[in-house]
């Protein structure tokens, strides 16, 4: 099943929710037990927002980065930015360039961690941070730093700027 209707009159609508509804029913109807309790649906609801962010995050960075190491031309390859994928996670990712790593990662459902890292070791601590799931009425998820809701966007310029910079040689 498409994780989108599409409209040509009206704005795209998630899916995912309602495909997971469909599936819980039919546990319900095979079991003959209809869980009341909705702690895991929430839970789940967390891990798959974090994962959509996340995502949301890597693809603005990739799509940015591309850009930039096509506008710098045919430097040499320690002056290129590369985008990896951390094994075993779900998409947890790395930027690197000369030996400075920006990455993203999943602490857990419900915390998204950023930050820029020379070896394992925080490259400053003004360039590190922690984004909370924040789950408003409705169960309606959004992404915070201190109370303020993230815009991806703002973020991605944001840390890609500071990366370039301090990976500048």
């Amino acid at each position: 099943m498409s994780d989108i209707i599409s409209n040509p009159f009206r704005p795209e609508l998630p899916t995912s929710w309602l495909e997971n509804l469909v599936e819980q029913e039919k546990s319900w109807e095979s079991s003959g037990i209809v869980d009341q309790y909705q702690d895991d649906q929430l839970q789940n609801s967390l891990n798959d927002s974090s994962i959509e962010f996340v995502e949301q995050l890597k693809w603005l960075f990739e799509s940015y980065v591309n850009m930039f190491n096509q506008l710098r031309g045919n430097s040499s390859t320690h002056k290129q930015i590369k985008v990896f994928k951390i094994a075993n996670t779900a998409n947890d990712f790395i930027l690197f360039r000369n030996s400075l790593k920006l990455m993203v990662t999943r602490k857990n459902a419900d915390v998204i961690a950023i930050g820029l890292f020379v070896g394992n070791t925080p490259h400053h601590q003004q360039n590190s941070h922690e984004l909370k799931a924040h789950v408003g009425p409705f169960k309606k998820i959004s992404w915070q730093i201190h109370g303020e809701t993230v815009d991806p966007q703002a973020l991605v310029q944001e840390y890609l700027t500071e990366f370039i910079k301090h990976s500048t040689i």
